[in-house]
């Protein structure tokens, strides 16, 4: 669907991204360098990769964390949102703020050009977040792909790593205890890229939420006669 090329668009290939200090300022904001040490070595029951894995993944925290995106020598940075099932991305591309909602079932996209403009999108199935959308969907067939890689501290937190491989692809995730990710690294068909939180809140106020400005339909915006195409 077309809402979901927009949203992977915004996560990986975004610029520069803030968030509003109404949210960030509230509760306990981590905004430290984020410190990356060598995994520890850690004895695991030969399936508590799986295991563990499987279990953060299934979490749904509350948190906002800011990332620095980095691949192929370029990076650039966003801030993400998440409650109650509902979901924000935040990005800055040439000047111009990007907001991508996804509320009850729909996305909505914002833009600020001399004035916020929001844009409303078919319904959004299936809703997931920080590419682990695939795994989500089908996680058991995931099994013998998964490791666990140890520990890493980020931000100040003791993270727990995870390794998924598969061919010509390789991905490192690191959770904190209630399931928030902080490190997202790996390749795909050679291509090497990063995501590092370098600042996260175990608190997001609901009005993160509120749209910036009246949703407008995309099947509004068509000519007469013209129907949504079918995607």
């Amino acid at each position: 669907m077309r809402w979901i090329f927009t949203i992977a668009l915004m996560l990986f290939l975004v610029g520069c991204s803030t968030a509003p200090s109404n949210v960030m300022e509230q509760g306990s904001m981590t905004n430290e360098p984020a410190v990356v040490d060598e995994p520890a070595v850690v004895d695991e029951p030969p399936d508590s990769g799986f295991t563990g894995f499987k279990e953060m993944i299934g979490l749904t925290p509350t948190y906002m964390v800011s990332y620095t995106y980095t691949a192929a020598g370029e990076s650039s940075t966003m801030t993400q949102y998440f409650k109650g099932g509902k979901m924000r991305v935040d990005s800055t591309a040439e000047g111009v703020s990007s907001r991508v909602y996804i509320i009850d079932g729909t996305a909505t996209t914002c833009t600020n050009q001399d004035g916020w403009m929001c844009l409303e999108m078919p319904e959004a199935e299936g809703t997931e977040d920080n590419g682990l959308a695939n795994i989500r969907t089908d996680v058991d067939s995931y099994e013998d792909s998964v490791t666990f890689k140890g520990t890493r501290n980020l931000l100040g937190e003791t993270t727990n790593c995870y390794g998924v491989t598969m061919p010509g692809t390789a991905y490192t995730y690191c959770f904190t205890a209630e399931g928030i990710p902080l490190l997202m690294e790996g390749s795909s068909q050679g291509v090497e890229w990063s995501w590092v939180a370098t600042s996260f809140s175990r608190d997001v106020d609901d009005s993160a939420f509120d749209l910036p400005a009246q949703p407008q339909s995309l099947e509004s915006m068509l000519p007469p006669g013209v129907e949504m195409p079918q995607i």
